[in-house]
């Protein structure tokens, strides 16, 4: 586990450079937090760090935004809208399990019945900072956490 405070969003887009470094492979990153915590920033971060060139939206209506960058694709979502597990069956992503990195803010509206994570990275509002607490849940991203860890 990675225990980190954020002072700003620069510090978010720092970290999220960070991750995208060691991310080399598909995985499922869960955002969880509340409302103004930073998962959007952090996922914005993330798909800049991969080469995405563009602007990187808040998928809040749209629900999906997709990056085609590199050897994986990045499928960021923000289910904040669903209202069931089914809602996100029907997206029709489950075809890129396996096949892309995912970032994921709200999975508990319907992803956590679909997808195991390999990371939980939980983001809370502290007074002036934001505390961001990393999770691995799979070998494949124990070995990532060691290799962020050691950077």
């Amino acid at each position: 586990m990675l225990r980190k405070l954020l002072h700003n969003e620069k510090e978010t887009l720092i970290f999220a450079k960070e991750l995208a470094a060691v991310c080399d492979g598909p995985c499922v990153i869960f955002l969880c937090g509340p409302l103004g915590a930073g998962k959007t920033a952090l996922a914005r971060g993330f798909v800049q760090a991969k080469g995405y060139q563009g602007t990187v939206p808040s998928p809040t209506y749209s629900l999906v935004q997709q990056y085609d960058v590199g050897k994986w694709p990045i499928v960021h979502m923000d289910l904040y809208r669903l209202d069931s597990p089914e809602d996100f069956q029907d997206l029709g992503m489950l075809d890129y399990v396996g096949k892309a990195i995912w970032l994921i803010e709200w999975p508990e509206k319907g992803a956590d019945t679909w997808l195991l994570p390999d990371f939980t990275c939980r983001l809370s509002l502290e007074d002036a900072h934001r505390e961001l607490v990393l999770e691995a849940l799979s070998p494949e991203a124990e070995k990532t956490l060691a290799r962020l860890q050691g950077m």
